[in-house]
């Protein structure tokens, strides 16, 4: 888990949302949330956790860029709007 740690502690900026593609979020929060704590980001606020377990590549792909899509559709339509609100897992 270091090297994860310190990939996220290199890359994290307060204010950027990520998305996170892969196990499940659980896990995702059980591994990462101390590198963003680390660095002064949250990563309740800042990460959309994707469970991609079991998804071909294509199906995958698919459930990334729809996401991607959402946080498009908060930033430009409805900027007042939490991405909770939105549909996005906690």
């Amino acid at each position: 888990m270091d090297d994860g740690g310190s990939f996220w502690r290199d890359l994290l900026k307060p204010g950027v949302t990520y998305v996170i593609g892969a196990c499940d979020p659980r896990m995702q929060r059980k591994m990462f949330s101390k590198s963003f704590e680390e660095v002064g980001c949250d990563f309740d606020n800042q990460v959309i956790s994707l469970d991609l377990r079991g998804m071909s590549t294509e199906t995958a792909m698919e459930k990334v860029r729809d996401a991607i899509q959402k946080l498009k559709c908060e930033r430009k339509c409805c900027p007042s709007r939490g991405r909770r609100s939105l549909g996005f897992p906690k």
